[in-house]
């Protein structure tokens, strides 16, 4: 198991953008005003870019007491009505990112015409 840390962190910072998006569009519109708003995730971003690499390996091997981490994590962040919705999609994106990753890998790994940089 490699466990959730980096996970968490990269859900961390997703969870604070949209909360400042959230905020940011409440009264309508987004402006220059609303450019403090960003501090936040903005502070969690280092953490979560340092360890994003990780996230694949992580997801690759969830166990039930893992799945249950983040949803407690997500639960904490935003209440109990919305964290097994949250869950659910974050998790359905990490596979399919793991899975775009893993595709990527395989296509520059095995191909005579790989992909420009």
């Amino acid at each position: 198991m490699a466990g959730v840390k980096e996970t968490k962190d990269v859900l961390s910072v997703a969870i604070k953008l949209a909360k400042a998006f959230a905020l940011a569009q409440a009264d309508g519109k987004i402006s220059w005003t609303d450019l403090g708003l960003l501090i936040e995730p903005g502070m969690a971003m280092p953490a979560a870019i340092t360890g994003i690499g990780m996230v694949p390996e992580e997801l690759g091997d969830l166990d039930d007491a893992e799945i249950g981490e983040l949803n407690d994590f997500i639960k904490a962040q935003l209440g109990s009505a919305f964290s097994e919705m949250v869950t659910y999609h974050a998790l359905a994106a990490g596979f399919h990112l793991v899975k775009t990753v893993d595709l990527i890998k395989d296509k520059v790994a095995t191909s005579e015409d790989p992909i420009p940089a």
